[in-house]
């Protein structure tokens, strides 16, 4: 009898300990509509309503390129990067999903890398695990507790997606995006999943842009040949900024990990190019002297600051 109220009382904290964790470390804003959603997804959600004007959908590629605050600066437009590391097609639907839905944003730009990432190939997307996941979301967010005496978990992301990173480990593959007749196929489903999002795209009367980012590891001919090839299918705009290096990126100062990624100053220029795209299709409001959105401004002048700090 003993061992059994040990075992009903083990429970009864465990249950406790749970609920806890998803009043505390759960961030603020996270409604039960969307679900307990990746760290991208949450602190887009923590957006005021109605605010975001393009979303940036993808993987690393997205979060180390596109820096939201630089085209905000120069553009007065406001974008936020719906990126997370290794992230697959469906997951990168569900979540874009949830955001237009809070946001009904004018334009989706997406990094095409996603597009070949076989999911197979990442067990902790197994479905079980997910559910699980969902349910005690401490293993999710238990880096949050390091935010607790901070506003950080109300506030969300202050660089709207957009990670920064200035340190430089140099490539010299200049031959990356040499010519072959070969054409990369696409992995299961994948293409099931990206033609939901241009329905969804359509259904809303969103713009849509696929692009591949400068990446020497991601990035290849039969990858760009297969992207042009569905783009003309699906009648969908893409861009490629690797092939002739149109941005003139120096892949000896501007990757993170020798071509990989691009660290600030690659984001630069990628960042720019999106903000002139953006500023030519003449379907965005310069926000910059509108009161509604002056914490963009207040966000920008501490990304100044962070930069400066981590340079020294």
């Amino acid at each position: 009898m003993r061992n059994v109220l040990k075992s009903i009382l083990f429970l009864v904290i465990l249950l406790v300990l749970v609920e806890a964790s998803i009043c505390i470390l759960v961030p603020k804003g996270n409604s039960d509509k969307y679900s307990f959603l990746e760290k991208a997804e949450y602190e887009v959600l923590q957006e005021e309503k109605g605010t975001i004007d393009i979303v940036a959908l993808g993987d690393s590629l997205t979060y180390s390129s596109i820096n939201p605050l630089q085209v905000w600066n120069e553009y007065g437009y406001t974008m936020f990067d719906l990126a997370e590391p290794a992230y697959i097609m469906s997951d990168a639907y569900k979540y874009l999903e949830a955001a237009i839905d809070y946001h009904n944003p004018k334009m989706v730009i997406m990094e095409g890398n996603m597009l070949f990432r076989d999911p197979k190939r990442y067990p902790w997307y197994d479905k079980t695990a997910k559910k699980i996941s969902n349910l005690i979301p401490i293993n999710r967010y238990h880096n949050n507790w390091k935010k607790l005496f901070s506003n950080s978990l109300k506030k969300g992301n202050s660089t709207k997606g957009y990670k920064l990173i200035t340190k430089t480990v140099p490539s010299t593959n200049y031959d990356y995006m040499e010519y072959s007749k070969e054409v990369r196929e696409f992995p299961d489903k994948n293409i099931d999943w990206f033609k939901k999002i241009l329905d969804l795209c359509e259904k809303k009367k969103i713009d849509f842009l696929l692009v591949s980012t400068p990446s020497q590891v991601s990035a290849n001919f039969p990858r760009r040949t297969a992207l042009i090839r569905l783009s003309k299918e699906l009648n969908f705009s893409y861009i490629d900024l690797n092939l002739g290096n149109p941005l003139d990126i120096d892949w000896t100062k501007e990757t993170k990990d020798e071509g990989g990624h691009l660290n600030y100053l690659g984001a630069i220029k990628v960042s720019r190019y999106i903000g002139r795209y953006l500023k030519k299709t003449g379907k965005f409001i310069d926000h910059r002297n509108n009161e509604k959105y002056a914490s963009w401004n207040d966000a920008y002048e501490q990304f100044k600051k962070d930069y400066e700090a981590s340079v020294g």
